[in-house]
């Protein structure tokens, strides 16, 4: 039975409940118009996929701009909803239409499902846009175009303009103008003007977009001053010079233009008019912590000096003019401000002396406005006017740290945003531009603050459900259930509250005490509960009495509502056991105590002081006796208190020192002035014209490649290399900065010495190939200021980030270098492969929790490098007493760091220069050698000086022994200081050259350091497109940055913005607010100058393909197309291929729970496919199987464990992990699961697609619902790519993965088996099982 039959059959009341649940209205409608309604709205139900097909013929469709339309006319199909070819809107007869009946004709908010539906099927492609010039005059076409660009947005599509922008020339202006005179024109509801409102902030969102921006401009532009009173645009502009003569050259054009075209004007265009019409109508408020025309930043302090001189000022006149009002002279500020006394004030002035004061004196308003709208305007300017500035600054300082009961689980500060998405919310967003940098870190501790309420509600809401907490009969909480993240509490009582300090509000410690029971619990989980120390975060929650059952609760959040009274955040202060000993800390005496006796545990905890002087303000003090339970969360959870502080001290900071950013860097940072100004190009007098480039270059031929548009004079050839640049054209050129256009000299001198190699301090050499643009990523790197470097999947960053560290440290051996990345994995991968180059490890300090997963001998730690300092030191003391008894010097004691100075003053130096004054003169090579006085000393240490080259030889030599003293005078501190401590923070402040840390460290770290002294000169940030926005700027207020001694000169950041952002889990912050926007993105959308690496050498050419389509120019290197990557995969007929799964037992995907979403047939054949590879050789540990779901990842898990773990060939595989936490990493060969059957899910942001099709070197096998993807407009190049292939799975048979292969991977086998199902999988994979097992038996 079909869809129109179905609803026909159904009975009025069931039709009317099945549209309130859709939020349609049910009433004062024909029968047949709801049954329409109803058909029509049938698909937006379960929101799938449609097959595509042409909009019905009465939908005229002229000719725009392109013949062609360019959207795909695939017809994918899908069996889960109504006729597979027909769209969501084929019935209806026009646009006008479709926007009645299907989105409420702008009555009522439209269903988000419905939106949602209308746009992933093609309305705005397919309908709209060719429908464009007839329907621009309508509101209803209008509103549509907005809320399919709208919901482009919502579903942070990268691509969201492109259909607008390239479909004709000058139509988004045309539509963009239209939406401003509606705006404008009143012609929208009130309903219809949010969505308007929305659209246009998306605009003002993406300035970048060379379309956009010069539409969002114009409402911005000078002419919009001309709404301004003339009076009072005058005095402005004798205050803003600058701005005048802007605004002379301005009113030039104007009356060129009004000559030209009798009648026109640009004072009288839309765009002139709609701001100040915003302002007037809409925008009520304003902070009055920047300046209204600079932006400059204006503290509280500066804000509250220039209202008391306002106040002045009214004073003076009320005194001057009117004699009733003298006694006002007499009155605060704060009175005069008053709004009830200022009434008083303003009643005993006419009408007259309201018009002199505001109009003629003030300049506040015009004589017209008066005349207009009488006194009771002018009267609300003044009083608005006189309003206190904003204490904004102080708002956030005051904040509580940690997130409480409003804003876990208040739905007005985070709401269900998968209920709608198309509100607007009282949120501050991240985008290109911010006012100052105070503003910029208020919005970010907002959203950070309001990041952490929803991870920490959705642990709370975990842990609630778990424990199912009932009322008892003495009408207190108990509970059925149990989690292993929370226990009860005992004896809860507050310890200590300390006063004050000078100038706080709030107290200076708030201390608690608690305890818990461990005697129930699992040996394992009391392991967890035991490990609590010192610093950790818990959160105390306190209960309602009256609490209803899981079964009464409508949802999670309403749930949560009516279970939870409380709950407030707390640090641990100390642990104590149950005989009252202290647990994981460390003793006076240094030693560190573990575990503890028995099963009582007693917490002590601090409590945030402001949150506890809100409650006592707020009366909520009463709750604190009253806890029921306490929930512990991960701690890589809990960073976000460490980080949250470090946000608000940069705010303080910044608010009396002003000094938190470089200055060369702030204004590219907060998004003004020319991005070119923090480059190197505007910092002539810093650049360096010669680099030691070291190992960079394995010969002359590879400099040549490597500087094609280049003269090169050698003078040497053999490896390493120093280059140095003749002009400041030629080092443009070589950094990627300057096209060609002539040759550019430059001189290549050979460093390579027979005795500096047979001297050196060990370290390997580089065997990288380096090709053209990665040498001149390394070359920009090297010069100070800001260097972006955009690294495609598969292109090498890494490695080009460790010779950029290596350039570094050769080329400015007293500078310091931090090096930031957003996980351990790929900092321990950096730091690793940076050890094995010719850095002393002396000066290389690897900080945080991920040290002790480097797989190298050495420990990099701060107190494994202390350590290992004192070995030294030991070590080049026992050389100096080999050196004395080489020289006959007669003993002087034992040698320290201290006397073994004074040997060489005493001893060393004076038989070198007399031995050097003795040789000056002479060529003999053996009167050269055997002269030399050090000479039984280096044969002593196996060291043969060549006579052919005897006295360059002599020399290296000597440098060694001097290199030895130098050593030890740099290890000096480490024998005066004589506590651990000290000897560990002058290694952080002083010693190492080389720091390594993630950005998580450096924010839990940054006041530490700060209170160090802690310095660097130049930060390299990996990963940096990973990192938030926030997390990429603290680590730059690490130590201080004024203008007169600004320590950083380069800030180098690694990434790819076309790959994952950072995490964030709030969908309402990741789409609406764009809290997932890194820097690097921020920065690349600013245009700011970058180098995008353009080969890659991870994957075959076949595979790249799948997306290399997503970057500007990136090709295969060489050896992608030789060795192993030419050859096919054994068993395979394919190495790329798209295996469509149809239902399994009659089901798609499913989900257990919320958001947790799995699909068993997928999984399965999977597994299969696993298996199958086994028994042809393949080894586990190189295939990996990814998922776009993490419910999907576990019940992977499950069937491997199940099927897989314990069997004696199959084994586990190498990896089993989503697509989101598996970025960074690669495999020879990926199963990837799609898992969705009836929407796409995610996988529509193209960023996730990148990373899940770029991780496969050698094979990669993708399993979804093909009907469902290929229609998905997004993913069409590489879909398109995909069906090219069958979708049913091609075998080869009699192949195995230990044969030598020798067909090629462009080579079609003749013979293949398409594996039609999983049951057919099941019984190929069974009959190798069996052939298997019977060749182990025999």
């Amino acid at each position: 039975m079909d869809a129109k039959e179905d609803i026909r059959t159904l009975k009025v009341a069931e039709l009317r409940d099945r549209l309130q649940k859709l939020g349609l209205p049910s009433k004062g409608k024909k029968e047949i118009l709801v049954a329409r309604l109803a058909e029509a709205l049938q698909s937006e139900v379960e929101v799938n996929g449609l097959k595509k097909k042409r909009v019905a013929d009465d939908i005229t469709e002229p000719a725009v701009g392109k013949e062609t339309r360019k959207r795909s006319k695939v017809s994918p199909g899908s069996e889960d909803v109504g006729r597979k070819d027909e769209k969501p809107w084929s019935r209806l007869q026009s646009v006008d239409n479709i926007y009645k009946e299907m989105l409420g004709d702008g009555k009522v908010y439209p269903s988000a499902k419905t939106v949602q539906n209308l746009e992933f099927h093609g309305l705005l492609e397919d309908v709209l846009l060719p429908y464009f010039d007839q329907g621009l005059e309508k509101s209803s076409f209008l509103m549509l175009m907005m809320l399919m660009l709208n919901e482009k947005f919502d579903q942070a599509l990268p691509t969201a303009w492109e259909p607008v922008t390239s479909y004709a020339e000058g139509m988004f202006e045309q539509f963009f103008k239209q939406v401003l005179c509606f705006l404008y024109e009143g012609r929208f509801s009130i309903i219809e003007a949010t969505f308007a409102m929305k659209f246009l902030s998306n605009a003002i969102q993406s300035l970048e977009n060379t379309i956009v921006r010069p539409c969002v401009m114009k409402i911005c532009s000078l002419a919009m001053w001309s709404q301004l009173p003339e009076e009072r645009r005058q005095l402005e502009l004798q205050t803003r010079p600058e701005l005048a003569k802007k605004w002379r050259h301005l009113l030039k054009k104007e009356s060129k233009i009004k000559k030209q075209h009798s009648g026109a004007s640009i004072f009288d265009s839309i765009e002139a008019k709609f701001l100040p019409w915003l302002v007037d109508d809409v925008i009520e408020s304003f902070n009055k912590s920047e300046d209204n025309l600079t932006g400059e930043v204006i503290s509280y302090e500066q804000a509250m000096r220039s209202f008391y001189g306002y106040t002045q000022k009214i004073e003076r006149l009320f005194f001057t003019f009117w004699e009733d009002l003298k006694e006002t002279s007499f009155s605060s500020a704060k009175d005069l401000c008053s709004t009830d006394k200022m009434k008083k004030y303003l009643a005993k002035m006419s009408d007259d002396d309201i018009k002199k004061l505001v109009c003629d004196q003030l300049k506040l308003a015009r004589t017209q406005d008066y005349e207009s709208f009488g006194r009771n305007l002018l009267e609300t300017i003044f009083e608005e006017e006189l309003k206190l500035p904003s204490a904004g600054r102080r708002a956030v300082e005051n904040l509580p740290i940690y997130p409480d009961e409003k804003l876990i689980i208040d739905q007005s500060l985070i709401p269900n945003v998968n209920e709608a998405t198309h509100s607007v919310y009282p949120l501050p967003k991240i985008n290109l531009q911010f006012l100052s940098l105070p503003d910029y870190l208020e919005r970010n501790f907002t959203l950070y603050l309001t990041e952490t309420g929803y991870d920490v509600c959705q642990n709370l809401i975990d842990v609630i459900k778990r424990l199912s907490p009932y009322t008892n009969d003495a009408g207190k909480p108990s509970f059925s259930g149990w989690s292993k993240m929370s226990q009860e509490v005992e004896g809860f009582s507050m310890a200590e509250v300390r006063p004050s300090n000078v100038g706080w509000d709030f107290p200076a410690l708030v201390r608690a005490e608690f305890s818990i029971t461990t005697r129930a619990m699992p040996e394992r989980l009391k392991r967890e509960w035991d490990q609590l120390k010192q610093h950790d975060i818990l959160f105390l929650v306190s209960l309602k009495h009256n609490l209803p059952s899981v079964e009464e609760s409508v949802d999670d959040m309403r749930y949560l509502q009516s279970c939870v009274r409380a709950i407030r955040g707390c640090e641990i202060h100390e642990v104590r056991d149950e005989e009252g000993n202290l647990m994981n800390c460390f003793t006076e005496e240094g030693e560190w105590v573990g575990e503890g006796k028995g099963f009582k545990r007693t917490f002590t905890v601090e409590f945030d002081p402001v949150q506890y002087h809100n409650d006592a303000i707020n009366g909520n003090l009463a709750i604190y006796p009253f806890f029921d339970i306490v929930i512990r969360r991960d701690a890589r959870e809990n960073n976000f208190k460490s980080v949250l502080n470090s946000i608000r001290d940069a705010l303080v900071s910044e608010s009396i020192a002003g000094d938190t950013l470089p200055p060369w860097l702030s204004d590219t940072l907060l998004g003004y002035g020319n991005p070119e100004d923090s480059t190197f190009l505007s910092m002539s007098d810093r650049c360096i014209h010669t680099i030691d480039y070291q190992d960079t270059f394995l010969s002359k031929e590879h400099v040549i490649e490597s500087f094609p548009d280049h003269s090169i004079e050698f003078r040497g050839e053999q490896p390493p290399f120093k280059v140095t640049f003749c002009t400041g054209e030629s080092l443009r050129l070589a950094c990627g900065m300057k096209e060609k256009t002539e040759q550019h000299k430059m001189i290549v001198e050979s460093t390579f010495s027979k005795q500096k190699e047979s001297y050196a301090m060990g370290g390997a050499g580089n065997a990288v190939r380096f090709t053209p643009t990665q040498v001149q990523a390394i070359s920009r790197a090297l010069q100070p200021g800001l260097s972006l470097i955009v690294g495609p999947p598969g292109s090498g960053k890494t490695d080009v980030a460790v010779q950029i560290l290596h350039g570094l440290y050769h080329n400015n051996s007293k500078e310091r270098t931090l090096i930031i990345t957003h996980s351990n994995q790929a900092l321990n991968d950096i730091f690793q492969k940076l050890s094995l180059k010719d850095i002393s490890i002396g000066e290389m300090l690897r900080l945080g929790y991920g040290e002790n997963l480097l797989e190298t001998e050495e420990e990099f730690d701060k107190s494994g490098r202390v350590n290992a300092m004192l070995r030294r030191r030991v070590e080049l003391l026992m050389d100096i007493h080999a050196l004395a008894e080489s020289l006959e010097v007669q003993s002087i004691g034992e040698f320290t760091c201290e006397t073994s100075a004074s040997f060489w003053k005493m001893h060393v130096l004076p038989r070198w220069e007399k031995y050097l004054s003795r040789v000056k003169s002479s060529t003999d090579a053996e009167t050269i050698v055997s002269e030399f006085p050090f000479l039984k000393y280096t044969t002593r240490k196996n060291v043969v000086i060549d006579h052919e080259d005897s006295m360059n030889s002599v020399m290296a030599a000597f440098g060694v022994i001097s290199s030895i003293f130098d050593e030890l005078e740099g290890l000096r501190p480490f024998e005066v200081l004589t506590s651990q401590k000290n000897r560990i923070n002058y290694m952080l402040t002083k010693q190492a050259k080389v720091i390594a840390m993630t950005c998580t460290h450096a924010a839990i770290k940054r006041q530490e350091f700060l209170d160090l002294g802690f310095s660097f000169d130049n930060i390299l940030m990996e990963e940096a497109a990973q990192i938030l926005d926030i997390e990429s700027i603290l680590p730059l207020t690490m130590q201080q940055n004024r203008e007169d001694n600004c320590r950083l000169k380069r800030l180098i950041l690694i990434g790819d913005h076309y790959q994952l952002p950072p995490v964030v889990k709030n969908p309402l912050l990741k789409n609406y607010c764009r809290f997932e926007q890194s820097l690097f993105t921020r920065l690349i959308r600013l245009n700011t100058p970058y180098i995008q690496l353009n080969m890659q050498g991870r994957c075959r050419p076949s595979l790249a393909s799948l997306f290399n389509w997503r970057y500007r120019e990136l090709d295969n290197l060489p050896q992608t197309s030789m060795g192993k990557f030419a050859n096919a995969n054994p068993g395979f007929a394919f190495v790329c291929q798209f295996v469509n799964v149809e239902d399994f037992l009659g089901k798609g995907e499913s989900q257990p729970m919320p958001y947790f979403y799995q699909n068993l047939g997928e999984a399965e054949y999977i597994v299969l496919l696993y298996q199958y590879m086994r028994l042809l050789g393949y080894e586990a540990k190189k295939i990996s199987i990814l998922t776009t779901y993490n419910g999907q990842c576990q019940l992977l898990s499950d069937i491997l464990h199940q099927k897989c773990a314990g069997h004696p060939l199959f084994g586990m595989p190498g990896s089993v992990s989503t697509v989101d936490k598996y970025q960074g990493q690669q495999n020879d060969f990926v199963l990837l699961s799609l898992v969705r059957t009836r929407h796409v899910g995610h996988l529509r942001d193209v960023r996730r697609l990148v990373v899940a099709l770029s991780r496969a070197r050698l094979g990669l096998y993708v399993f979804g619902r093909l009907n469902l993807f290929q229609q998905c407009q997004e993913l069409k190049p590489v879909f398109d790519q995909l069906r090219e292939k069958p979708s049913h799975l091609a075998l080869v048979e009699g192949e195995h993965s230990e044969m030598e292969m020798t067909r090629s991977v462009y080579e079609v086998p003749l013979k293949s088996l398409h594996v039609q199902d999983i049951s057919h999988m099941a019984s190929i994979v069974k009959n190798m099982e069996a052939e298997w097992k019977r060749q182990n038996a025999m």
